[in-house]
């Protein structure tokens, strides 16, 4: 389909920008925690402590785009080690 087409297109001609962006955010302390938060969509599914508190851990997020579908993707997480199970729900 055209339009797939033209949002792989774009998704790679973009990749380096994001691959900057990725790069400055990093310096930028509690960057990820603190957007998710601010989003209303996200911070309405996060109302437990438990999840904050594991959301405060959270480094880095890049989001890997499925070659043959361009709408299905892959969010990773990247985060510090937790000081102790409980805040990763093993406790």
């Amino acid at each position: 389909m055209l339009t797939d087409r033209i949002e792989r297109t774009a998704q790679e001609k973009l990749r380096p920008v994001y691959e900057k962006r990725r790069e400055v955010l990093k310096e930028i302390p509690k960057f990820w925690p603190v957007a998710l938060m601010n989003s209303e969509i996200f911070s309405f599914h996060a109302v437990h402590q438990d999840d904050q508190h594991a959301l405060s851990y959270l480094e880095d997020l890049w989001i890997v785009r499925e070659p043959a579908e361009s709408r299905a993707f892959t969010l990773e997480f990247v985060s510090v080690d937790c000081c102790d199970d409980a805040c990763c729900g093993n406790g």
